[in-house]
Order: structure tokens, then sequence, then C-alpha cells
């Protein structure tokens, strides 16, 4: 981003036309680009705390996931067809590669010969559009903040699914046949 607004404030700056044969004419272009790019790199840069990205770190502020639940899945291997929430794939699949994710962040360019799309028919499910009792997923685990783990939450207080984990950012709903 700093790169790509060079060529822009110089364009900027050509438009303005001070007079470059002044001291201030050159001086002043200068001192704004240097500020703003000392600015970058003294406060901005940092306090994205790049350097110190890990996966927990990665889990916790950019993605909101649940290690513990995955943890649950790992020690507790369920039965059945197991829908994932989409935006943990590729986190499940590096940190926890037992686990099976249905789908992840790849997904949503992928269709088959048929034009069959997994990514759409997870977005209809995990908004709630399309309802998962007349899917064939036996397993839901899904973000607390998805309209879909609201509607698993009913489910499992109308007995029709059960929920075996539950913590403040993630689910694990398990059909009851």
């Amino acid at each position: 981003m700093y790169l790509v607004s060079v060529p822009v404030i110089i364009a900027y700056f050509r438009s303005i036309k001070p007079a470059y044969n002044s001291f201030s004419g050159k001086a002043v272009p200068i001192a704004i680009l240097s500020g703003m790019y000392l600015y970058s790199l003294i406060y901005h840069i940092p306090r994205q705390r790049l350097n110190f990205m890990n996966w927990d770190r990665f889990c916790a502020d950019y993605i909101k996931c649940s290690s513990e639940s995955a943890e649950f899945l790992k020690n507790n291997i369920l039965p059945g067809k197991f829908l994932s929430f989409y935006n943990w794939g590729g986190w499940l699949i590096w940190n926890y590669p037992q686990i099976k994710p249905s789908i992840d962040g790849r997904m949503h360019l992928w269709r088959d010969e048929k034009g069959y799309s997994a990514f759409a028919e997870y977005y209809f499910l995990e908004q709630d559009v399309t309802d998962i009792e007349e899917s064939d997923y036996d397993v839901v685990y899904m973000w607390s903040e998805k309209p879909l783990f609201n509607k698993m939450i009913k489910l499992s207080d109308q007995g029709k699914w059960r929920t075996v984990y539950k913590d403040d950012r993630a689910g694990i709903f398990v059909r009851v046949h």
C-alpha cells in the first residue's frame, strides 16, 4: 500500500505546481513524503506485530477460532459426515491434520465439470438459508457468530441434534438418529 501511494502523491504534487525553484518548493513535498513514511515505519507497521505472528495468534485475532474445540474434535472421533466452518479449514489442515474439514478458503474457486460448487452449498447452510435438517451432515462444527450456530442451538433444544461441545467461539453438534 505504501509503495503504491508514491506515484499517486507524486502526481498530486505535480498538479499543485509549487515553485520548484525555491527551497520551500522542493523541501515541502520531500518533508511530507518523508513524514508519511517515517510514520509508517515507526508507528503503523510495528503495531501490526507481524513479526510475532504464530498459529495461536492467527487463530485468536484473525479467524476467531477455538483451539479447545479443535482439541475436542481431535480427542473425540465423531462418526458421520462432517461440516466445518469455512474460515477454519486451512487452520485445521495445518494444525490438526487428523481433522478433515469439509471446506476451506480455497474452495470458493472450485467447480466440478457439472458446475457444482461445494462453497455455494456450504454458504447457504452456514447462513441458514438451506435447512441443515435436509442435508446429509451428521456433525456440525460452527463459529458462534454464524446463523447456523443459532439454528443448531434451537435444534439441540428440540432434541434433534445434540450439543457435544460449546464455548464462546465455537460449537460442535451431532445429529440425533
